[in-house]
């Protein structure tokens, strides 16, 4: 049996593409984000795709199969080759880069201005210590239930995610105590300014954004898996000043790492794509797999 895309454009800012992915509930639209990704080639050398939102690991140490991109925390696209250990090579060398002016003020936006990806309402109370939980789809492989079950001893509030069904919700409720589950339809953001201490796996933007927010970061991911951001956070975790981590990886203009906020996104874009020119890039099969 044949499978087809559901969206004949699956690329950011493609309403039923979104529509699908996030199971109906709503998204912010940012503008600004869709002329990031106009920036974006429709394909890579040799005709190697640039797909959006996916992910996939061709663990050739000699080739480029393809690029994929993300949009990320409302002010970035995210390119990564679709390799694990060129898309963690990168950004070991975007941490040890030297910090700029233009990286602490991407650091210093994504602090001030930063807003939910999805449609939600504001937290009325506040909560010291909160865990972002990451979607149904990957929860299970995401989180470390262990770590999880420390800190609702330690009194944390776990933040449903907005794409959390009603039965995992159920499922959470048992097991933790209704008391520490918090409705997946409160802003992370309202949630995230309250907070001191945040917890998240390497699927979360949210551990970034409370880093350049000054927050305490904790780990509850598994770690062996290879998540959306588990190249940026590999180098969060073993960083004594992870905000001057994260500011070095920003700083970085072939990190992948294209900000709105800056002047000239398209150098970064230019200068990604630059990196990888001379290995050798293999064609796709048909353009219709």
């Amino acid at each position: 049996m044949a499978f087809y895309k559901m969206s004949t454009s699956e690329e950011l800012g493609d309403s039923v593409t979104h529509f699908y992915k996030t199971g109906g509930v709503l998204r912010n639209r940012d503008d600004s984000l869709i002329e990031l990704k106009a920036l974006l080639p429709q394909n890579g050398p040799n005709g190697t795709r640039v797909e959006y939102d996916i992910w996939y690991d061709m663990n050739d140490a000699e080739r480029v199969h393809g690029y994929v991109y993300t949009d990320a925390m409302g002010k970035f696209i995210y390119l990564r080759v679709g390799d694990v250990n060129r898309t963690h090579a990168a950004m070991e060398v975007a941490a040890s880069c030297q910090a700029t002016d233009e990286g602490i003020a991407i650091v210093d936006d994504l602090a001030a201005t930063s807003q939910d990806k999805y449609k939600l309402k504001a937290a009325k109370a506040t909560f010291k210590k909160v865990a972002f939980l990451a979607g149904a789809n990957i929860l299970h492989k995401a989180i470390d239930w262990q770590k999880l079950h420390d800190l609702v001893d330690d009194g944390w509030k776990l933040k449903c995610h907005p794409l959390t069904s009603r039965d995992l919700r159920q499922l959470l409720a048992n097991r933790f105590g209704e008391h520490s589950i918090l409705d997946k339809k409160l802003s992370g953001y309202s949630l995230l300014e309250g907070a001191e201490e945040v917890a998240c796996a390497e699927n979360s933007e949210m551990g970034i954004v409370g880093i350049a927010k000054g927050k305490k970061l904790v780990d509850i991911g598994c770690g062996n898996k290879q998540l959306t951001y588990s190249a940026i956070y590999n180098q969060l975790h073993k960083a004594e000043d992870k905000r001057d981590t994260l500011t070095r990886i920003f700083s970085c203009e072939r990190s992948g790492l294209v900000p709105t906020a800056v002047s000239d996104p398209n150098r970064r874009v230019t200068l990604f794509f630059e990196t990888y020119k001379d290995m050798p890039h293999v064609k796709p099969k048909s353009n219709n797999s």
